[in-house]
């Protein structure tokens, strides 16, 4: 009788061990960043089964990506591609909770793209993707920008007057063009 009931016990452990899924999920909408600011792209597993692996890729024609990598409950700092290294990183400190989330710091325009987070726990798999797009410039590039254009407005205005004032002195006008145009290249470069 402790037989069976030992038997129908294990039994039952199997049915619940084979029964567990693993969902991972992420977030149900494309991320948007400005070139040089940090993002985070979302990645949770919903499991009380602990993840071998967990893997950070970008999708590419020619092959995917590994951008980062989480194996054997550590982080595999070598293993991410040199176009991401020193720029992506786990949430350390939430692994635990089942948090695999990626911060990707100094976003650049080439980041834009599809990851995939892919996790592992024995024959278990799943993953999820997240979209990161629309890079656009952040607020400083945008002022850089504009007072650029407004240093060469500026510069050309000059250059405008001195060539007009130049009908009233008598000199020659080709040589004040030229000498006008020279100093508005010396105020526009001597301005960036």
């Amino acid at each position: 009788m402790k037989i069976i009931l030992l038997h129908c016990f294990l039994i039952a452990i199997h049915v619940m061990i084979s029964d567990e899924r693993l969902i991972v999920s992420g977030s149900n909408q494309s991320i948007s960043a400005s070139v040089g600011d940090d993002v985070t792209l979302n990645c949770s597993v919903n499991s009380h089964i602990k993840p071998e692996e967990v893997s950070w890729k970008k999708a590419q024609k020619d092959g995917d990506i590994l951008v980062l990598l989480y194996q054997n409950n550590k982080n595999v700092s070598e293993s991410p591609d040199v176009r991401y290294r020193d720029r992506v990183e786990f949430f350390t400190k939430e692994i635990h909770r089942g948090n695999f989330s990626l911060r990707l710091k100094r976003v650049r325009t080439e980041d834009k793209g599809v990851y995939i987070c892919q996790v592992f726990t024995g024959e278990l798999s799943a993953n999820t993707t997240v979209i990161l797009e629309r890079l656009g410039f952040s607020g400083l590039h945008i002022m850089v920008l504009i007072l650029c254009i407004t240093a060469c407005g500026s510069a050309l205005l000059f250059c405008s007057l001195i060539y007009c004032r130049s009908n009233n002195t008598g000199m020659n006008r080709h040589k004040i063009l030229y000498i006008s145009l020279f100093s508005c290249t010396v105020i526009e470069v001597s301005m960036m």
